[in-house]
């Protein structure tokens, strides 16, 4: 079904820090469908600063267009 997924951090498909993959199985067959990337903290931490860093931005652009766009 696939090769290999990675992580979507920053807008960007990346491999784990480490390169360490899990393999995904289908339940019902016990068929490795593929490999997923193996998150480290240090990928979670990236992962939420990406996030967080979106968050503000947003945050930011809807009370400047709120204030300044009446």
């Amino acid at each position: 079904m696939y090769e290999k997924f990675g992580q979507f951090i920053d807008g960007n498909w990346s491999p784990s820090s480490n390169k360490e993959t899990y393999e995904v199985i289908n339940p019902a067959t016990e068929e490795v469908l593929g490999h997923a990337s193996k998150a480290t903290p240090d990928d979670v931490d990236r992962a939420l600063k990406s996030a967080l860093l979106e968050k503000n931005s947003t945050v930011a652009e809807i009370k400047y267009l709120k204030k300044n766009c009446r």
